[in-house]
């Protein structure tokens, strides 16, 4: 059965190699990266992200996944209100709103206190919380057509205000987390396509909004400067890579080296090898999310586990593809990889939250064991 206990302490396992090996490798990597221009930068202030993170995600995992849920309106909202903050920084430039510095031509960060953060990294987190909330508490509510609009409602405004950014790969991801949760809830099939639908048509609409969002779409007319040395870094590796900290791709000539590509610096220091199992660690990763939420009990936890998990799958697959050129190229980090503040401290949070659900099922199975098989009937004759 997939509700034992030892299923789901042999998924939280997996799990936890997953992560610890994902978070292994970008620590080395990251070493391998900030060494060529910045003298290790990178690597001390992931450090210092990776420690805080640790804080935050052990906070979650006391605090749990119930409460998250039970305040989910609130957490939405929470949100909504930066981002949207940011939207309106990003459209009308000229109001200069405080704590929303122009960088690289975006608004997506918010500058408090030295301190910069990207509110839609965290707009995921609440996308998830959100859904699962509202779908645990009120079972097959996702397959009637009456009830499923209030959180499409709701999550719509989110998509929205970061469509005004202009973050094609947010807004890409949030659609697609808000669909697949509903999904698993019980929506019907029919609406699932009608969404993937409406992700095509907002997309299309970001690429009449934005110039660079349709420039990025054209990528397999025009690879683009980061796309061609991805290619040549990936192509350089072979099968082993040319050595950690032999890259040459690395050393002024990739942008974004550190986040947006660090997997084309893998490939070419650590070669096919370590890209294959890097992806092989995402598909674990996913995988022990869903064992995870399989084997849980609670109606919330399945859908957190499974939300919890798409968020953290999603991204990479999004990298992945970016990085080979099978998908346009868009500012996204791979989670556990990439260097980010941002990204590392949503990521600690999906992990805690995570671990918690599987921590609340064993807690229920526990206190509600499964009854022992009873001992077959005898059929023989016993002498008297």
């Amino acid at each position: 059965m997939l509700r034992t206990k030892n299923a789901l302490l042999f998924w939280r396992w997996l799990f936890g190699i997953s992560v610890v090996g994902l978070v292994g490798l970008g620590v080395v990597m990251l070493y391998s990266t900030s060494s060529a221009t910045d003298g290790e930068a990178y690597l001390k202030k992931q450090v210092q992200w990776l420690a805080v993170g640790g804080v935050f995600g052990f906070m979650a995992y006391l605090v749990g996944y119930r409460w998250f849920c039970r305040w989910r309106w609130w957490l939405l909202f929470a949100g909504i209100v930066p981002v949207a903050y940011l939207g309106i920084a990003h459209t009308f430039p000229t109001l200069s709103l405080p704590c929303a510095p122009s960088i690289n031509g975006a608004h997506r960060w918010l500058s408090i206190g030295g301190q910069s953060v990207q509110p839609s990294e965290f707009a995921k987190l609440a996308v998830v919380l959100f859904l699962a909330g509202y779908y645990g508490a009120k079972p097959h509510f996702a397959a009637r057509f009456r009830t499923w609009w209030k959180p499409v409602l709701g999550v719509g405004v989110l998509i929205g205000s970061i469509v005004l950014q202009r973050s094609l790969s947010v807004t890409v991801i949030c659609s697609m987390l808000l669909i697949m949760m509903m999904f698993l809830a019980g929506l019907q099939l029919r609406y699932v396509l009608g969404g993937l639908i409406g992700v095509v048509c907002i997309v299309i609409v970001m690429s009449f909004l934005s110039t660079n969002v349709k420039d990025r779409l054209n990528w397999w007319k025009e690879p683009g400067y980061q796309l061609k040395l991805s290619l040549i870094a990936l192509g350089s590796g072979h099968w082993t890579g040319v050595g950690i900290n032999n890259s040459r791709m690395k050393e002024a000539y990739l942008p974004e080296k550190h986040t947006d590509f660090i997997v084309s610096i893998i490939g070419e220091e650590l070669g096919f090898v370590a890209v294959v199992s890097v992806i092989l660690l995402y598909l674990l990763l996913g995988a022990s999310a869903f064992g995870i939420s399989a084997a849980t009990p609670d109606a919330t936890g399945q859908l957190a586990a499974s939300g919890l998990g798409l968020m953290l799958w999603l991204p990479s697959f999004v990298h992945i593809g970016v990085v080979v050129g099978a998908l346009p190229t868009t500012g996204i980090a791979a989670p556990l990889l990439s260097y980010g503040g941002s990204t590392t401290l949503v990521s600690s949070i999906a992990i805690g939250l995570l671990l918690s659900v599987a921590r609340e099922s064993l807690r229920v199975m526990d206190e509600n064991p499964q009854p022992k098989p009873r001992e077959p009937v005898r059929t023989e004759m016993v002498p008297a």
